[in-house]
């Protein structure tokens, strides 16, 4: 909450500074705290903001972590409307965002890509398959390839999303090992080792070891209200 409290302030001082650069960057990057905050409406108002600011200069880049503000943008976008309850919407908007993506070359931004997709079919009751899981694994490939512990540790949850969404329990308990395994070892990342740990869990349940599963979900559950995660 504090976190998102700053982002808020950050938009305000960004805006009224009149930089569009400024501007583009900060809602942007506003999303992160606000979806862990559970502030979708503001997340949904920022993205939008950033849509709108690069509709004319799309190509506008921010950096490492941030190669395209539109781009991370479209699929903030996507990832708030699902968690307002509207991922049918979010759905036929991911298409467009993954097309943003690859047209425009941008591999760690196409590794975060699978993870959105996977979380608005699964809201959308849409199912997985295994196109997906080789779009998965090719967030992977493309994660090893520049190095990035963050965008790695992302790519093995999703990829153990998408084993589980195909029914592949035991190489999904494998990938989020490997996820778990490199949020410890960096110390980096730490937020998503909620979501690694529960999809381990429920791919440790899938595979008949409920009480393995049940433990995991408990150490997701903590890692939440530690991290102030909602």
């Amino acid at each position: 909450l504090v976190a998102s409290s700053a982002a808020t302030k950050s938009l305000q001082t960004a805006r009224l500074s009149g930089d569009v650069d400024l501007a583009v960057v900060a809602q942007t990057l506003a999303a992160i705290p606000y979806i862990y905050a559970g502030r979708y409406p503001e997340m949904l108002a920022a993205a939008n903001a950033t849509v709108e600011l690069t509709a004319n200069q799309p190509d506008r880049g921010a950096g490492s972590m941030l190669e395209s503000p539109r781009g991370l943008a479209l699929l903030w976008r996507v990832m708030a409307l699902t968690a307002l309850g509207r991922p049918l919407e979010g759905l036929a908007l991911i298409d467009e965002a993954e097309t943003f993506v690859r047209d425009h070359g941008l591999k760690e931004t196409l590794a975060w890509t699978p993870c959105f997709r996977l979380i608005v079919l699964a809201a959308a009751g849409a199912d997985v398959g295994e196109t997906d899981v080789a779009f998965a694994r090719e967030a992977v490939a493309t994660a090893e390839a520049i190095s990035g512990s963050h965008a790695l540790a992302v790519s093995q949850v999703t990829l153990a999303m998408a084993y589980l969404g195909v029914g592949r329990s035991t190489e999904a308990v494998q990938s989020a090992d490997r996820a778990i395994t490199i949020i410890e070892s960096s110390g980096t990342c730490r937020e998503h080792q909620a979501c690694a740990r529960h999809t381990r869990a429920v791919a440790l349940t899938e595979s008949c070891d409920h009480i393995g599963g049940i433990a995991e979900d408990e150490r997701a559950i903590r890692r939440c209200v530690g991290s102030g995660n909602r």
